[in-house]
C-alpha cells in the first residue's frame, strides 16, 4: 500500500512540488516505517531522567552528488533537544587523542552509550573508537545512519538499529521511536548481517 502511495504520488510530480504538505508528510511516514530494531529492545524507550552519551561521527560524503553545502543534519543535536541530560559529543573526521579520552571519558560516565556512524565500517579511526567505547563497559546502541554494515562490524553491541540516512526527516523519526520504545520501528532488514572479523 505504501508503496503504491510513493508511485501515485510521483506520478505527479510534474504538477505538484516536493515542498508540499502531503509530501513531506509521506516522507516522515518513509522515514519512520524504514527504521530497523536489530537487537537491543531492552534499551528502549529511553527514559526521560537517563544521562545518555552520544558520540557522533562524522559525515565522509563518498561522491560529489552527496557533497552538501551546509552542515549535515545532527542526530545529537536532535537527542540533546529531547532529553535533557544528554551529553552529545561529536567525533569528526581528525580526531586527536585529547578528544578521544573526552569521548571515552563522556561513555564511561553515561548510562547509555548512542553510537551515530556514518560508514565507520570503512574507517580504521572510527574503527578503533568505537571499540574502545564497547570496552568501557557501558551498554553501548550503535545506530547506523548511512550503511547497516556498521551493525555487522560491530556485533557484540548490546544495541544495533538501522536508520539509512542522515537526512533531518529520519533523523527526526528516529528521536521519536528511540522515546516511543521497540514497538516504533517497524523496518525490516534488506540484506542478511553477518558479523563482519577483525581487520576486514
Amino acid at each position: 500500500q505504501l508503496a503504491r502511495r510513493i508511485a501515485a504520488r510521483r506520478s505527479g510530480m510534474g504538477s505538484i512540488g516536493w515542498g508540499q504538505a502531503a509530501h513531506r508528510a509521506l516522507s516522515a511516514e518513509v522515514a519512520a516505517r524504514s527504521l530497523t530494531l536489530v537487537r537491543g529492545a531492552e534499551l528502549l524507550p529511553i527514559p526521560s531522567g537517563t544521562r545518555p552519551a552520544v558520540i557522533e561521527f562524522a559525515s565522509r560524503r563518498p561522491s560529489p552528488v552527496e557533497d552538501e553545502t551546509e552542515p549535515p543534519a545532527s542526530l545529537g543535536a536532535r537527542l540533546a533537544a529531547r532529553f535533557p541530560n544528554v551529553r552529545w559529543v561529536a567525533a569528526g573526521e581528525a580526531v586527536g587523542d585529547a578528544d578521544r579520552d573526552a569521548i571515552i571519558g563522556a561513555a564511561a560516565e553515561a548510562e547509555l552509550v548512542i553510537a551515530a556512524t556514518r560508514d565507520a565500517y570503512l574507517w580504521d579511526d572510527d574503527r578503533a573508537l568505537i571499540e574502545r567505547l564497547l570496552a568501557t563497559g557501558r551498554p553501548v546502541l550503535i545506530v547506523a545512519l548511512r550503511n547497516p554494515l556498521d551493525l555487522a562490524r560491530f556485533s557484540r553491541a548490546a544495541g544495533a538499529i538501522a536508520a539509512y540516512a542522515d537526512v533531518p526527516v529520519t533523523l527526526d523519526a528516529l528521536v521519536e521511536a528511540l522515546a516511543a520504545g521497540p514497538q516504533a520501528f517497524g523496518g525490516r532488514m534488506p540484506m542478511q548481517l553477518r558479523r563482519l572479523e577483525r581487520g576486514r
